[in-house]
């Protein structure tokens, strides 16, 4: 409020005066009510309790630092009688101050450093199962390539035994249809022996041009065909001769180059070793295919 100076005739301005705190609470000498205004019962009720915000003890240090008021005070404010209360005053609102903005900050990195724990250690835990199960598949298949490629050598040469065991099956099934064949025919020359004239007539055409001087038969067979002369018709200077060492249906000639056996059991003889021959070629050929077959793979 502005009063005039009556001295010099001016206006100024009356200094703001404190109100004394100690007169309007009742505690010191006046005539005023006792009484409290709002902002004394807000600022009384801070000081008579000072923990009532419920604040830690400790906590940690937040990045700020207590502020200093007493830059900013002038030697006219040291000077107030009242001062001293409101400096206590405003310095305790400053320490709760600080002690709620330590405990929010506290709070508040206890919270964010939880919740950055718990999704951490989510996507910790999602990036491991995923690099397990990567790894785990690697490692398996670093672990099966062996065994793999140890399997697959089994398996041809398998399939190179087996071959080989079919053609030997091949051979000595061969060498039993000529065995039983040898048989049935001997069996059927016995039962016909007049079926021995057309072995005997192919014997001498095979030895054409030589000149055939005897034909050697089995015993049973020369006194079969002396009885029936009229079943072999040969020269007449061609003489039939038995030899217990030819099987019967058997035929062996001599000729002026040599000897010529046409005999049943020779003939088929022959027959068998070729085949055996057209076996042996095609197990040959089968086993070098498998070979390389094998060596591609490998």
């Amino acid at each position: 409020m502005d009063q005039i100076d009556p001295f010099t005739q001016t206006s100024r301005t009356k200094p703001y005066s404190f109100p004394d705190l100690k007169r309007s609470t009742g505690e010191g000498p006046g005539k005023g009510p006792t009484r409290s205004n709002a902002f004394q019962r807000q600022f009384s009720a801070s000081l008579n309790d000072g923990n009532r915000f419920g604040q830690p003890k400790e906590v940690c240090s937040p990045p700020w630092g207590s502020v200093d008021l007493s830059k900013n005070r002038g030697p006219e404010d040291d000077q107030h009688p009242d001062s001293e209360a409101y400096r206590e005053i405003i310095d305790r609102l400053i320490q709760q101050n600080e002690q709620q903005l330590k405990a929010a900050y506290a709070k508040g990195r206890e919270e964010g450093l939880k919740l950055g724990l718990e999704q951490g250690r989510g996507e910790g835990i999602d990036i491991g199962k995923r690099e397990g199960i990567l790894q785990g598949r690697a490692e398996g298949e670093e672990r099966i390539k062996p065994l793999a490629g140890a399997f697959q050598e089994a398996l041809n040469q398998l399939a190179v035994l087996r071959k080989i065991a079919l053609y030997e099956a091949r051979a000595e099934a061969v060498k039993l249809a000529f065995f039983i064949a040898e048989r049935i025919l001997g069996v059927h020359l016995r039962l016909h022996p007049d079926a021995m004239q057309h072995l005997v007539e192919k014997a001498c055409v095979m030895a054409t041009p030589s000149r055939i001087l005897r034909v050697k038969l089995h015993p049973d067979a020369v006194e079969y065909y002396q009885n029936h002369p009229s079943l072999l018709s040969l020269p007449e200077d061609v003489d039939i001769i038995p030899d217990p060492a030819i099987a019967y249906g058997g035929c062996v000639l001599e000729t002026d180059t040599g000897e010529i056996d046409a005999s049943l059991e020779s003939q088929l003889q022959v027959l068998l070793e070729a085949l055996k021959r057209e076996l042996e070629l095609s197990r040959h050929a089968d086993s070098a295919e498998s070979l390389i077959g094998m060596h591609v793979d490998g």
